[in-house]
């Protein structure tokens, strides 16, 4: 019996037991503010891929743009080393070839 004594004389002084974790209206504020704080990150998430799809975008577009310009220029190149490496043969057949087939 003291102890039930001593622990109505303790409410009486001090109060009723309290819940102090958040109330109903409060858990909802938290949800809210949860829930907010979510779709910023989402929308920043998505923004930042975004920026970085364009990014990787124009970077691909020049590093495409940059390899046709040594493609053509290794095209011209290959070029100018056939006709080099023809120009014998062709002097040989104006020269040689051609005057013959023009007497028949």
């Amino acid at each position: 019996m003291k102890e039930n004594d001593l622990l109505q004389r303790l409410v009486s002084v001090i109060g009723e037991p309290h819940n102090y974790g958040p109330t109903a209206l409060e858990r909802e504020e938290l949800d809210r503010v949860a829930a907010r704080d979510q779709e910023t990150a989402a929308r920043e998430a998505t923004e930042t891929m975004r920026v970085r799809e364009a990014e990787e975008a124009v970077a691909h577009a020049a590093s495409e743009a940059l390899w046709i310009e040594k493609l053509q220029v290794v095209r011209a190149q290959d070029e100018e080393v056939m006709a080099a490496a023809s120009m014998p043969l062709r002097n040989f057949l104006v020269n040689h070839v051609m005057p013959t087939l023009s007497q028949v």
